[in-house]
C-alpha cells in the first residue's frame, strides 16, 4: 500500500484507505465497480490533502474521482505483483548461480 501511495499518487492519499481497497480487492476478490457500488462508504475519505477534499455537492464529479482512484490503485497493484514476481525469479537465479553481489542488491531493494 505504501509502495502504490508513493509511486501512484504521491503520497497523497491515506494509507489505511489504500490499504482497505487492496484488502478488497485481494482478500474478497472484489472488483472496481462492485467495490464502487457496494463499499463506497470506505472510499470516500480517500484524499490525504484538505485542499484536494472532494466537495459534498458534486456527488457525480466526486464519484468520477473515486472510480479513478481505484481503478489506479488495481493497476498499480498488478505493476506491484509482476515486479514482486520478477525479483523472486531473479532471487532464484541468482542462489543458483551463487551470485552473492546479486543477492545483497535483491535484499537491500525492497
Amino acid at each position: 500500500a505504501k509502495w502504490i501511495n508513493e509511486h501512484a499518487f504521491n503520497n497523497t492519499l491515506k494509507n489505511n484507505s489504500v490499504v482497505k481497497v487492496l484488502n478488497f480487492i485481494k482478500v474478497e476478490s472484489l472488483e472496481v465497480p462492485v467495490i464502487l457500488n457496494t463499499r463506497r462508504e470506505y472510499c470516500s475519505p480517500l484524499k490525504e490533502d484538505p485542499e484536494e477534499k472532494m466537495q459534498e455537492d458534486d456527488a457525480e464529479e466526486q464519484m468520477e474521482l473515486i472510480e479513478d482512484i481505484l481503478w489506479k490503485i488495481d493497476e498499480w497493484d498488478e505493476r506491484w505483483d509482476r515486479m514482486y514476481q520478477r525479483r523472486g525469479a531473479l532471487s532464484k537465479v541468482a542462489i543458483s548461480r551463487d551470485h552473492k553481489e546479486l543477492l545483497d542488491l535483491i535484499s537491500t531493494s525492497s
